[in-house]
């Protein structure tokens, strides 16, 4: 999109780690699975990723990282603004 900014960073989901709720904001998210799997809650449905697999999605609906493996993952999120 014509200037728009984009905003990336790496998340650690540890073993088990989760945030404790699902919180929309503005703008739309891009997700890489860097190491490890985690699942995606969005809305009511859920995606399970594993190493090498992205996903993009609008993020005013509702969504959390949820990592219920025994080894801990790595995900680069990038969030670009409307």
């Amino acid at each position: 999109k014509k200037d728009a900014r984009s905003i990336e960073f790496p998340v650690k989901v540890p073993a088990g780690g989760e945030r404790s709720i699902s919180r929309p904001h503005e703008g739309e998210e891009f997700l890489i699975v860097q190491r490890g799997k985690i699942t995606l809650e969005y809305g009511a449905e859920s995606f399970c990723l594993a190493e090498g697999d992205t996903l993009y999605f609008d993020a005013d609906t509702p969504h959390r990282l949820h990592n219920p493996n025994r080894s801990a993952a790595e995900v680069l999120c990038v969030f670009l603004e409307k």
